[in-house]
């Protein structure tokens, strides 16, 4: 058996071929209200761009909750 090299590579960098942004801020706002937070635009869109690992936490201790 041959390996032949790919003609070439498709990497998508979020938004260049689908749009998923609207799908995770979805996912967010769903599970934010199981625990009571309503996650407004205004402050997920203060958030676009930056990791979970940023906005989950800092989001959570705003509302009183703890983080670990």
């Amino acid at each position: 058996m041959t390996f032949q090299s790919p003609a070439g590579l498709i990497f998508d960098m979020d938004g260049v071929l689908v749009d998923s942004e609207p799908l995770h801020k979805r996912a967010k706002e769903l599970a934010f209200a199981e625990i009571g937070i309503e996650l407004p635009d205004s402050v997920y869109d203060s958030y676009k761009g930056q990791p979970d690992a940023t906005m989950l936490p800092e989001i959570l201790i705003a509302r009183g909750f703890p983080t670990k």
